[in-house]
């Protein structure tokens, strides 16, 4: 009797946007899992500086598979999603800049620092210049129709109620 609103499709900017954030949290967690074993193995670090610099990666391990999460509920157009994504991507940038700068004063070529400052900055503008992805986050809800149809004097209701006959 009463169909389910159909779900709109995702714009291309929305689908580049999800995809982006679960390529970087796969990224971030290969780079983990790359990274702490070879740098343990060829440091010499103090106990206690292995279990902070493994804590840490620890944390930074939960935020790229949280970011997988986002990604799929970006795809899915949930506005806390969004909210979420802009945030981490806020925080993300300035993280890149200082990576940046270190190594621009250190010598070296910024990779860590462009490898964080360009594709954030980059989803960040995906994700707000393109009034289809605003439109996308920002769309009203479908209504969703009850399975039943209200029958009145079906339900004992509550005392005050029309409805309410004490039994």
């Amino acid at each position: 009797m009463y169909q389910a609103a159909a779900r709109p499709a995702a714009p291309p900017v929305v689908l580049v946007v999800a995809i982006g954030f679960a390529v970087l949290g796969v990224l971030n967690v290969v780079r983990v899992a790359v990274q702490v074993p070879y740098n343990l193995s060829h440091g010499d670090y103090s106990d206690g500086a292995r279990v902070i610099y493994v804590g840490l990666n620890g944390f930074t391990v939960l935020i790229s598979v949280f970011m997988l999460v986002l990604a799929y509920f970006l795809w899915r157009g949930k506005l806390w999603a969004w909210i979420t994504g802009i945030t981490m991507l806020a925080l993300a940038m300035p993280w890149g800049a200082i990576w940046l700068l270190v190594q621009l004063v250190d010598g070296g070529f910024p990779w860590l620092g462009l490898a964080v400052l360009v594709p954030a900055l980059g989803l960040l503008l995906a994700m707000t210049v393109p009034g289809s992805a605003r439109r996308f986050f920002f769309r009203k809800p479908a209504y969703s129709v009850p399975a039943t149809p209200y029958q009145p004097g079906a339900w004992p209701g509550r005392p005050g109620d029309v409805n309410h006959r004490p039994y």
